[in-house]
């Protein structure tokens, strides 16, 4: 043939020889049969190579795709376009077409902080999921409720994996990650006066919160500090106890009574201020005992008071 895409048609009724009339008239014939190509290609998702059936005759019944064909992982064959043609009449391209799995798995992880402050590497608490293929996964905000007590979801953790392509095969893993919270306290203690002080919710490695205003205390008694001391950053949950100091010139007073006409007055004849230790005992002196007026004993049979 002198054109592309023919061949001799040997079954045709070819005239190939004769004998050469005097007058010219002899004619032989050749005939040629167009040939034509089927073409399977793998299309977007398809990783089989691309298959051709060549030299096919007009009409013959168009040859099926030889073998499996395979596809990307999570995508399944869902046929040819366009659709096979029963015969062959002309060349034919026909491309796989392929439908996203919706079943594919993928995992969400949570990652909780440890008690020094930094985060594990692996983790068994995950669970997993699916969806369909290469489309957008997210974590839920069940995901972000932690499951242990004394956490919540770390929203600034620069290693959260929140979102993602589902890949068709099984590989995204979204991650979620947990942090401490603490609780400073700051209590009262045996002589203090005021109410707890709590802060909450505190990450780890934060300043520790101050106590906010002045730690009040019963009177004769000076705050001393906090026990134990109060850390400069927060490690864990943590109760600051008021420690308080007895003063030591806390006053108190010796009243003298002295009898007249056969009865004590009401109120004091005289008195004397003196100091001591808070909440330890004071007792009167053997000179407390001795009248300073002329006619007058200690009554020992009298409400003394004379310790306290």
């Amino acid at each position: 043939p002198n054109s592309a895409g023919y061949v001799f048609d040997e079954s045709a009724e070819n005239i190939l020889k004769g004998t050469i009339a005097g007058d010219g008239s002899l004619v032989l014939k050749v005939y040629f049969k167009q040939q034509f190509t089927v073409t399977y290609e793998p299309g977007t998702h398809g990783t089989f190579p691309s298959q051709k059936k060549e030299n096919l005759d007009y009409g013959t019944a168009t040859p099926g795709f030889e073998g499996e064909t395979t596809g990307d992982a999570g995508y399944a064959f869902a046929g040819w376009t366009p659709e096979v043609a029963e015969t062959v009449t002309g060349n034919a391209t026909y491309t796989a077409q392929w439908k996203a799995n919706e079943d594919t798995k993928y995992t969400v992880e949570y990652y909780y902080q440890n008690e020094d402050g930094s985060y594990p590497t692996s983790t068994n608490m995950k669970r997993e999921d699916r969806g369909t293929t290469d489309t957008r996964a997210d974590v839920t905000d069940g995901d972000k409720t932690p499951a242990e007590a004394g956490y919540v979801f770390d929203a600034t953790n620069g290693s959260n994996v929140l979102s993602g392509t589902i890949a068709g095969n099984g590989s995204l893993v979204l991650k979620v990650y947990f942090k401490l919270q603490f609780t400073v306290t700051y209590k009262p203690g045996t002589q203090g006066t005021f109410e707890d002080q709590k802060t909450e919710n505190l990450d780890y490695g934060t300043e520790t919160p101050a106590f906010e205003g002045t730690p009040s205390g019963n009177a004769g008694y000076t705050f001393a500090g906090w026990t134990p001391s109060v850390a400069g950053t927060v490690t864990r949950n943590a109760d600051y106890v008021a420690q308080w100091t007895a003063d030591e010139d806390t006053a108190y007073t010796v009243e003298y009574y002295y009898e007249g006409n056969g009865a004590y007055p009401e109120t004091a004849t005289s008195s004397v201020k003196r100091s001591g230790t808070t909440d330890t005992e004071a007792s009167v002196t053997a000179e407390d005992k001795k009248p300073n007026s002329a006619g007058y004993v200690f009554d020992e049979s009298a409400e003394n008071i004379l310790k306290g």
